[in-house]
């Protein structure tokens, strides 16, 4: 069980290029991710299959290394595979005439799951946490005349996503530390979940330490939940949104004006 966090894992982490992904207002890639999603469901196989392939040509145009997104996806295979055992060995036979109907079921589940995850990496990956807690806020602003804390409950999931590649690191040092000590974590599935388990309490302690510290440094910077900020350099929608917005709205009158499978 090799864990290569660093090298592999891009859900989170932000890399600072000069891209025409990168250059679209946070706004515009939010509404892309929830577009993607709601096509993911909508389409069949073949739509899925799609528009992994149109991901996939976006994480190149964003100039997202491809062992990151091949990483992410060997992380989650064997997910991916119980799904597709799971339709085709127990829901196809008892609930969908056959073998191959749950089968063609379990292929289009993953393909669904593996666009939500490269549609993920390749939002963290292009949109500071920051300018994604301020267009999230932006975008579900009116909320907050329903008194709901919008842009603290934006901060609050940008900060999670920041510090996930934090926490995996921090994962990843525990198990060189445990490694160097004489400890293994090969074996079957169960033997590894069950030599990986005492790992989980120093980590959620380093978690806590983490977030202790990161609210005293917030507080000490003057920050109040709730109050309003001004910022150096405001979102604008450009032309290459214009143009985003414009493909958008053609996928969703594409996927949800055909016919489903």
């Amino acid at each position: 069980m090799r864990f290569a966090f660093r090298r592999d894992v891009a859900l989170g982490r932000y890399v600072s290029l000069d891209t025409p992904v990168h250059r679209l207002d946070p706004r515009t890639k939010l509404l892309g991710f929830a577009v993607v999603l709601a096509a993911l469901f909508r389409a069949g196989e073949t739509g899925c299959a799609g528009l992994v392939l149109l991901l996939g040509g976006l994480t190149t145009w964003a100039g997202m290394p491809v062992r990151r997104t091949v990483g992410a996806l060997k992380g989650m295979a064997w997910i991916l595979a119980l799904t597709v055992l799971f339709q085709a060995l127990w829901v196809g036979p008892r609930h969908l005439g056959g073998i191959a109907a749950g089968l063609h079921v379990g292929i289009e589940m993953g393909l669904r799951l593996v666009g939500m995850l490269v549609a993920a990496m390749l939002l963290t990956f292009s949109t500071e946490p920051i300018r994604l807690a301020d267009g999230l806020g932006r975008l579900f602003g009116f909320l907050e005349r329903l008194r709901v804390p919008v842009r603290d409950l934006a901060m609050v999931l940008t900060l999670a996503l920041r510090f996930l590649p934090t926490v995996l690191e921090e994962a990843e040092r525990l198990v060189t530390a445990q490694r160097a000590r004489g400890a293994r974590f090969g074996g079957g599935l169960l033997t590894r979940a069950r030599r990986v388990l005492p790992l989980a309490v120093p980590l959620f302690t380093g978690c806590l330490r983490r977030a202790d510290r990161l609210a005293l440094a917030m507080e000490a910077r003057g920050y109040r939940g709730g109050a309003s900020r001004t910022q150096l350099d405001p979102p604008a929608f450009g032309r290459g949104d214009g143009v985003a917005l414009i493909a958008l709205t053609v996928l969703l009158a594409v996927v949800f004006g055909a016919p489903a499978d």
